[in-house]
This record gives C-alpha cells, structure tokens and sequence, in this order.
C-alpha cells in the first residue's frame, strides 16, 4: 500500500517530495485493486494509455503498483509503466528490478534506462547490484 502523505509536501514545488506523484500511484493501485488478478496488467495498460502513470511515482509507489500484479506479468507491466511516461530514478528502478523475477531484471532495466536521466554512479552501483552476473556487463552498457 502507498502511504498517505501530508498535504504539506505537494504545496511547495521547491520540496524535493514534489517530483514524485504518490497520489497518481495511490489511485493506480486502487484501480489495479479493484479488478481480479487476471486483469490487472490490462487494467495497468489502459491507465498508462489514459496518461495516469506519468512522471516519478516514487520507489514506494512503484513496488505497491508491482505488488498488485502476478509476478509473471511485472515485466509486462513495467513495460507499461514506461510507455505510459513515467519515470525512473535510481530508487525508483531498484524498486521496480526487486519486485520483477530475476530472469527478467536486465531485460527490465534494458526497457527503463534509455528513457530516463543520467543515473550516478551510487544508482548505477544498486541497479546492477540487483542484476544477475551474467547480465551485469550488458546493464552496465545502458548508462
């Protein structure tokens, strides 16, 4: 479940929290809820198609999102999570590989790194620490 957070934290665009929309992911999850397990990575591609997945969700929005779909699918459904616009920083990736099987991590990062910023070298240390050793040097490649 995503946690509640003060109002206070989206009034002032200077405050770091800001750039995350816990809101969007909050009201993702209830969607996702709402709909049987067989449904949810449709229902998730439907709201990246209507444009509610865009920008930074947060690490905890991403995993909370991921938890509401079939391991299986959490590929799939982060591939809709880029299509749909949002946003991964390094928190935000690592969050995303640990939910997804690891047979599927760096196909997961292969998807994700070239649509978003630089990542530092500290992100790129815990994206590749979640990646599997024969697909490390592949991973490290994106950045």
């Amino acid at each position: 479940e995503v946690p509640d957070l003060p109002e206070s934290l989206f009034a002032n665009p200077e405050n770091p929290p800001f750039k995350t929309n816990y809101r969007m992911a909050q009201a993702v999850v209830a969607r996702l809820h709402a709909k049987g397990t067989a449904s949810r990575t449709t229902e998730l591609q439907a709201i990246a198609k209507e444009g509610g997945v865009t920008g930074h969700l947060g690490a905890a929005g991403i995993a909370a999102i991921l938890n509401e779909i079939g391991t299986a699918s959490r590929s799939t459904a982060v591939e809709a999570l880029v299509a749909g616009g949002t946003l991964f920083d390094g928190a935000e990736l690592v969050a995303a590989l640990n939910a997804c099987g690891t047979a599927t991590r760096s196909t997961v990062a292969a998807n994700v790194i070239p649509h978003n910023e630089k990542y530092t070298a500290d992100e790129q240390k815990a994206i590749l620490a979640t990646i599997g050793s024969a697909s490390r040097s592949k991973v490290s490649a994106l950045f």
